[in-house]
């Protein structure tokens, strides 16, 4: 689940970091993009035929690790692949100048993002056939496709909610929007409030997206939530997950504050495990609510937030001193915004990566 967090932000950030606004060849760009999607295909099937050629036997010791190495693999060239219809095919250039859509950047963003989205479904299309024999879990190839979807959704939600509130800002209030974008604490400040309220409110509605519903009354579910009065815990439903069909086994507690905090638990852990088992469990959720988990991601990602203010500046004066990148300004004006925003977005990127997948990586682990 991290490293999808870690893709999706790698993607906003590359079409975020994108100049493009010329008027981009449709003749030309959407062959480009089906083209791209119609090779990412290819290779997802023959990677897959790859790993059930290799780890065919269901049960064998390196099965389960290699199906998750290539899910990692293709999710990260998936990613390259958005990077490259952006900067190279004018990705964001083609929804800029969709009628109506020049001022509302939020949307544009949501179908820039179901460009990679699309991407991913198609990875889970041909994961579907290696995931039954690797695992033996019985599931329809479109319930795996649509729960893979509906788990990962929710981690766009805040960026989404951000974007049309500041849309709406600049369509209601122009010199507003301006305010929040032009001076970093009005950015900071803004993001880090609305994150927080989103932290605290939005589990009511991912709940629903996942279709979460209360166990069915039984003596472990009495038992469960007896300990957790035990505890002096405080949250507002123990809820059933049905991710993959709740045949996974798993559990995730979500919220910062009691009245919207939910501890999930899939069907298969529920049934498997005992009771004291279960109880540790729920033990080790509550741990993140106690020590304030969320709050912390919350800092590192406002975190980011200010310190990529201030590499975006140094990343440009350096590359302003490249004596070939200013050679290519003077010769070729128009394409030097989107040359400079390709330059300058490989080392953000790789900042990026080491920030949230080692440092806060680091904190998520201990």
């Amino acid at each position: 689940m991290f490293s999808n967090i870690l893709y999706f932000i790698v993607v906003i950030l590359i079409y975020n970091l994108s100049l493009s606004r010329e008027g981009p060849s449709y003749s030309y760009t959407v062959p480009a993009l089906a083209a791209l999607w119609g090779l990412y295909a290819l290779w997802c099937r023959r990677e897959f035929r790859y790993l059930m050629m290799r780890w065919g036997l269901r049960g064998h010791s390196g099965a389960a690790e290699g199906y998750q190495r290539a899910v990692g693999r293709l999710s990260i060239l998936a990613v390259v692949l958005f990077g490259c219809a952006v900067f190279f095919f004018h990705l964001k250039a083609v929804f800029f100048h969709l009628p109506g859509l020049s001022g509302l950047s939020s949307i544009q963003g949501i179908l820039a993002v179901m460009f990679f989205l699309l991407h991913l479904c198609t990875m889970w299309y041909f994961a579907y056939p290696a995931y039954l024999e690797v695992f033996g879990l019985e599931i329809e190839r479109k319930s795996y496709v649509v729960s893979q979807l509906r788990m990962n959704v929710p981690i766009l939600f805040p960026w989404v909610a951000v974007s049309v509130v500041y849309d709406l800002i600049g369509i209601i209030y122009p010199s507003g929007a301006s305010a929040l974008t032009e001076r970093l604490e009005g950015s900071i400040v803004f993001f880090a409030v609305f994150i927080l309220v989103l932290m605290a409110f939005l589990p009511k509605l991912i709940k629903s997206w996942w279709g979460c519903k209360p166990f069915e009354e039984s003596d472990k579910k009495r038992l469960l939530e007896e300990f957790l009065k035990e505890k002096g815990f405080r949250y507002r439903a123990l809820l059933r997950w049905p991710l993959l069909e709740g045949k996974t086994l798993t559990a995730g507690i979500m919220g910062i504050i009691a009245r919207y905090r939910y501890i999930l638990v899939t069907d298969g852990l529920f049934d498997s495990l005992s009771l004291e088992e279960l109880k540790a469990v729920l033990a080790h959720e509550m741990g993140h609510a106690r020590y304030r988990h969320l709050l912390l991601y919350l800092v590192f990602f406002v975190g980011y937030a200010v310190m990529s203010y201030g590499m975006f500046d140094i990343f440009l004066y350096l590359a302003s001193g490249i004596p070939f990148l200013s050679e290519i300004v003077a010769s070729d004006p128009d394409s030097a915004g989107e040359l400079a925003s390709l330059i300058i977005s490989l080392p953000m990127l790789a900042v990026m990566v080491v920030y949230f997948r080692y440092v806060m990586g680091f904190f998520m682990r201990n």
